[in-house]
């Protein structure tokens, strides 16, 4: 699995980070406004919240982590009874977040789309039911000495039927 496949269509990948990257922005506006316990609760959930987004995108979790550890790198010298602010979870979290998150977004187009399966669940439970009745009609379970008897016939009527629908010689 490759590290630059996306679970979903590229564009819904746009959106959805875009989306985030809104709400990362309305965070930041929201911070002269609540007070320092809610904002922190605003933006737990704002991270948790992405971490599952990137989750449901990316078919690598290697973005998710990566989101989830990107924060400022500037030092600053605190005290032992300091208590992050609100100043503190916008410059050193939320920003360097969200320019992460934008760095994604314009990175989008180099990802390559999953390939899905255009078979439904049915045809695909089907087609293994039918592989198992084949096994059972060439395989019989027979009172010898093995237990187990190999019907040739079968196998050859099998690969006549599969000749004719593809038109082509057995050697």
């Amino acid at each position: 699995m490759s590290n630059r496949e996306l679970k979903i269509s590229v564009p819904e990948a746009r959106i959805k980070i875009e989306t985030q990257i809104k709400k990362g922005y309305i965070l930041v506006a929201l911070a002269t406004k609540e007070t320092r316990d809610n904002f922190k609760i605003r933006f737990e959930y704002w991270v948790s919240h992405t971490q599952e987004v990137l989750e449901n995108i990316f078919s690598s979790v290697c973005y998710r982590i990566d989101f989830e550890e990107h924060k400022s790198s500037e030092v600053e010298y605190v005290s032992s009874d300091w208590i992050p602010d609100i100043k503190y979870y916008v410059n050193k979290q939320i920003i360097p977040k969200l320019e992460y998150l934008k760095i994604l977004l314009e990175n989008i187009d180099d990802f390559k789309e999953l390939k899905k399966s255009n078979k439904s669940l049915k045809e695909r439970i089907d087609r293994k039911t039918d592989i198992i009745n084949d096994a059972n009609e060439i395989i019989e379970l027979k009172p010898n000495l093995f237990g187990l008897g190999i019907n040739f016939n079968k196998i050859i009527s099998k690969l006549k039927k599969n000749q004719k629908s593809n038109n082509s010689i057995i050697y």
